[in-house]
């Protein structure tokens, strides 16, 4: 399996469309950059952000929203689409006489969520360095400031209105004693789900036999699904019966909880309080299930085509 994997790894640092997304998030990555430094230009240090609030993959960043836009499409360039390519111009039989079936779909499969983890894990971690050498570390976090009340109000979720599973930001512990560390483990989290998407759309295309311009719409649409469920769940949801501000006012109100559907949230650090782990190990399962079926799938009918059937 292990030379498998390192052919599979030749061929896909060496396509054009891995060098295209590896490149591109590169570039946003230090684009990212130099718009805060930009930004921050004669700033006073009293009011200065906390450097680890400049990351590019956080929610915080006034660049993120695009970036989400282009993220469906980055997660798809570097190996998702090379079964169908194969397929279409025949090498997948030249690879599968050297590798077997099995090893030939496992080490694609392997190899696409290692693309996938590649080219956000290496940029995003250079975008973090060069903002921690740059700016100021102040403790600051957009939206209040070291030491005051609302800073812990912040972290505690204690003046988060809306009723919701998880109350207190996400890893508090370890964003409270490694600060750093909780950073580099959500731009590990990012990476991971950028090769967990990438290997969703590979195991899509077992199924179809040609147009790789169709691996691009699926992970749109479910992102696109997942903020309208996640915008009709926080439109429902109850207010925090924990929060002192919301049992004294007047707009308190009972109801389920929120749950944020978006796993983009799940991912990114001061992402949405309504990360909600039954939801997660659902999806966990999901995925799993679907991958699974679409392997074996796609084993079978190799399998079937080298035997003539």
């Amino acid at each position: 399996m292990g030379k498998a994997v390192r052919m599979q790894f030749f061929v896909m640092v060496n396509k054009k469309e891995f060098k295209l997304a590896f490149s591109f998030t590169f570039c946003w990555a230090l684009y990212c950059y130099w718009y805060e430094v930009k930004q921050q230009t004669g700033t006073d240090l009293m009011v200065y952000w906390d450097a680890t609030q400049f990351y590019c993959g956080s929610n915080l960043h006034p660049l993120w929203y695009y970036f989400t836009f282009l993220f469906p499409i980055l997660v798809v360039l570097p190996y998702a689409t090379s079964y169908i390519v194969e397929r279409a111009n025949g090498t997948s039989i030249l690879l599968i006489s050297k590798m077997g079936v099995q090893r030939y779909i496992l080490s694609k499969v392997i190899v696409c969520f290692i693309g996938g983890f590649l080219i956000i894990m290496l940029p995003f971690l250079i975008n973090y360095i060069l903002c921690q050498v740059t700016f100021p570390h102040t403790n600051n976090i957009m939206g209040a400031y070291y030491g005051t009340e609302g800073y812990d109000g912040m972290l505690t979720g204690t003046y988060y209105a809306i009723h919701v599973q998880n109350i207190q930001l996400p890893f508090l512990k370890l964003y409270l004693n490694y600060p750093h560390l909780y950073y580099i483990w959500y731009i590990v989290l990012l990476s991971t789900l950028s090769g967990v998407f990438g290997v969703i759309l590979l195991c899509f295309s077992f199924l179809i036999r040609r147009g790789r311009i169709f691996l691009f719409i699926p992970l749109f649409v479910l992102l696109k699904l997942m903020n309208v469920l996640t915008e009709y769940s926080y439109k429902n949801a109850g207010s925090n019966p924990f929060s002192p501000l919301e049992v004294e006012s007047m707009g308190y109100k009972e109801g389920p909880e929120y749950v944020c559907y978006n796993l983009l949230e799940y991912v990114n650090p001061f992402g949405e309080r309504g990360q909600n782990t039954i939801y997660l190990f659902c999806v966990a399962a999901i995925i799993v299930t679907f991958c699974s079926i679409c392997i074996k799938f796609a084993i079978k009918k190799e399998m079937r085509h080298i035997q003539g059937e």
